[in-house]
């Protein structure tokens, strides 16, 4: 009973994120509307959780998402964070992506350390350089403290 349970909502995930028909039972429209709004969501959640990249990338931000991160799946693990890592590392060269685009992308690489659930807090201290159109970044963290600046090109 538990192995069809999971089965079932395996089918019924897979038909919200857009990847196969409903499972029998459930209403094609209705679950392709609640998919809707779930991607809508996750949109959202990342450009709350990246504001600068956001604004960088103004009226394109929903294009670029739906291009080169949607189609990924949701991380369990601090998913907004990881979704927008994703876009910035996808844009990376994009002349839209501005001082504080790349400095927002370079803090979160210092806090965070990719994982195959998303992102996990990065233990100790950390250094990082980020290059981007016509600049080069560096990051430094020691427990709380922390420093990004920019290099130049």
């Amino acid at each position: 009973m538990r192995d069809e349970l999971a089965r079932q909502q395996a089918a019924l995930l897979a038909a919200l994120e857009g990847d196969r028909p409903p499972p029998p039972g459930f209403d094609a429209h209705a679950v392709s509307v609640a998919g809707a709004g779930l991607a809508d969501k996750r949109r959202r959640s990342a450009a709350r959780a990246w504001p600068a990249l956001a604004r960088a990338l103004g009226g394109d931000f929903t294009a670029a998402f739906a291009t080169h991160v949607a189609p990924t799946p949701l991380a369990p693990s601090r998913g907004p964070l990881r979704d927008g890592l994703r876009l910035f590392r996808a844009l990376r060269g994009d002349p839209r992506l501005d001082r504080a685009a790349c400095a927002e992308a370079l803090r979160v690489q210092l806090a965070f350390r990719e994982t195959p659930d998303g992102l996990a807090l990065r233990r100790g201290p950390a250094l990082r350089l980020l290059r981007a159109p016509g600049s080069l970044w560096m990051g430094v963290r020691i427990g709380r403290w922390a420093r990004v600046v920019e290099l130049g090109g």
